[in-house]
């Protein structure tokens, strides 16, 4: 037997359990022992993986509904939720959104010390001032206060590029879908310690010589073409793309050797075949990506060139964190929420003309972490 074939029988065998457990907890008339039985099916589905049986026993751990002996009960249930979400299981990550949100309302806030109202200010107090708009600025940025209200207005032109016409039929869902993740970003915020702040973003389509985001679709004789130009000039950046493009990653390009204001801003699409067809994938991904262009760094640990941020290191990020290594926070996962802080470091990107980073970086470009970490609001 194969190895797919085995592991083919070990997915079977997983439905199977999960199955036959479900439908036995689901029976109104089935008796305590019967529950039990079909408890058991449940966890055994578990242990072969089966996503869908991860969220139900987890879900239950979480609440209580099944006791665990000998381990801690809510770090267990997280675990299982984590693998639930991550295997694409949506009512175990709605599950995990809602539990690191409540867990961050619950957080102690302290309002700034100069004034929640008024312009919006730093941590120093000093008022914030953001116009950078004009041909060589792909993302437009302005920052004003009207009637009582600091908005924050950001404002791109996208270009889309399907070189070899690879996207076909799915042209303009793909195209709706990463704008979607683009607007992901507008809404209402609290900053620097409690200071209201309206997003807006507004987006058109275009053609301009400089002034745009370019989105690249990345198809198979796209990944071709830029695989052969990378091998050309072999420099390390285009040796991390090489590696992206082969692990089916997408990725952002925010300058040559690091974002500014005016350096130019490109987004790599390169999707799997499953994830081409979904519209909330595509979505999510434009978003994270977007988030690059804004200025932001990966929260996420990549070996060999990000280290990850440690728990406890930034009080804000640690409601977001599950089992040590989850953080459900939009830079470190495309599915996560955009916070407050994500805002906060884009104002900061854009006031300072720098960079806003979660964590320092190998490579080239500014290796010193947001101001805006570790301040607890």
């Amino acid at each position: 037997m194969s190895d797919g074939d085995k592991k083919m029988t070990k997915e079977e065998n997983a439905r199977l359990f999960y199955e036959s457990g479900i439908v036995k907890y689901r029976n109104p008339e089935a008796t305590k022992e019967e529950r039990r039985e079909a408890i058991e099916l449940l966890v055994k589905a578990c242990d072969l993986g089966n996503a869908d049986a991860e969220y139900l026993i987890g879900a239950m751990v979480l609440s209580g509904k099944i006791t665990l002996k000998n381990i801690n009960p809510e770090e267990h249930a997280l675990q299982l939720l984590r693998s639930s979400a991550f295997s694409g299981n949506m009512n175990a990550r709605c599950l995990l959104n809602s539990y690191c949100e409540n867990r961050d309302e619950k957080r102690e806030i302290k309002d700034s010390p100069y004034g929640t109202e008024g312009p919006l200010k730093d941590f120093d107090g000093e008022l914030i001032k953001i116009n950078r708009t004009g041909a060589k600025t792909p993302v437009d940025a302005v920052l004003s206060y009207e009637n009582g209200v600091n908005t924050l207005k950001l404002s791109l032109n996208v270009l889309f590029c399907d070189a070899y016409d690879e996207l076909g039929e799915l042209e303009e869902m793909y195209q709706e879908s990463v704008l979607e993740g683009i607007q992901s970003w507008a809404g209402s915020y609290e900053v620097f310690g409690g200071q209201k702040l309206n997003v807006e973003i507004s987006v058109s389509t275009e053609i301009h010589v400089y002034d745009m985001v370019d989105v690249v679709y990345m198809g198979p004789k796209m990944r071709e073409t830029m695989g052969k130009l990378w091998k050309i000039a072999p420099t390390k950046a285009a040796r991390e793309n090489m590696e992206a493009v082969k692990q089916d990653r997408s990725f952002a390009i925010s300058g040559v050797f690091k974002w500014s204001v005016n350096s130019r801003k490109n987004i790599y699409m390169n999707l799997s075949e499953k994830d081409l067809h979904d519209p909330y994938e595509i979505k999510c991904v434009a978003k994270h990506e977007f988030g690059h262009v804004l200025g932001l760094g990966d929260l996420y640990y990549e070996p060999g060139k990000l280290e990850g941020v440690a728990k406890g290191k930034n009080s804000e990020l640690d409601s977001y964190l599950i089992s040590d290594k989850y953080y459900n926070l939009v830079m470190g996962d495309h599915h996560g929420v955009i916070s407050n802080n994500d805002i906060e470091m884009i104002v900061l990107a854009f006031s300072e003309n720098r960079a806003q980073l979660y964590q320092p970086t190998k490579g080239f470009g500014t290796k010193k972490i947001s101001e805006a970490l570790g301040k607890g609001n």
